[in-house]
């Protein structure tokens, strides 16, 4: 609302959607007026990891529909569905800017620079893990959430054949967007 203010809104309908993702949907829930025990639990974050090839000839993978191609090879890796797939995504400078790996002005340079000979892979996990999320007293989302050892695994074999499949498409050297294991 312009100007500010608040503004009570009545919505009646057979069906309401709140599609604030995972992180704000409970949040939204609880501030309006809604109880119940498992709003805010069971937070599942299918953990991920995007690895980087860097080819010869201009990949320009902006190019074309976005993650229209998956690859299931490790995606049930106990048998039970749990495991990790590879989608190949369309990734906007912007967001390359921010997920690929530099440290200092040259390096960034350098790997802005290789935007258009360079491809990314995402490996999506399906976690076992388990969260909750909850609004503090700052009025911000926080979270709490298990990154259990086979969810890490299942991710790590996703990564290994990402990286693969880059090799095999001609990349010449990879690399793993910013991550920290710990």
């Amino acid at each position: 609302r312009r100007g500010g203010g608040e503004l009570e809104v009545l919505v009646r309908g057979r069906a309401v959607v709140a599609a604030g993702g995972a992180l704000q949907t409970p949040l939204l829930l609880r501030r309006s007026g809604l109880r119940n025990r498992h709003i805010g639990r069971h937070l599942s974050l299918h953990p991920a990891m995007t690895v980087f090839g860097r080819f010869e000839e201009k990949v320009d993978f902006i190019q074309g529909a976005p993650m229209t191609t998956c690859c299931r090879v490790v995606e049930d890796q106990d048998g039970k569905g749990y495991g990790a797939k590879i989608w190949v995504p369309n990734f906007h400078p912007i967001t390359w800017g921010a997920l690929v790996p530099w440290q200092g002005a040259e390096q960034y340079k350098r790997a802005m620079a290789m935007y258009a000979h360079s491809a990314p892979l995402i490996c999506l996990a399906r976690d076992h893990g388990e969260g909750r999320v909850w609004q503090g007293g700052d009025g911000h989302a926080h979270i709490s959430y298990a990154f259990k050892a086979e969810d890490k695994a299942h991710l790590l074999r996703g990564v290994e054949h990402a990286v693969r499949i880059l090799v095999a498409a001609g990349a010449q050297e990879g690399e793993l967007a910013r991550w920290h294991p710990d």
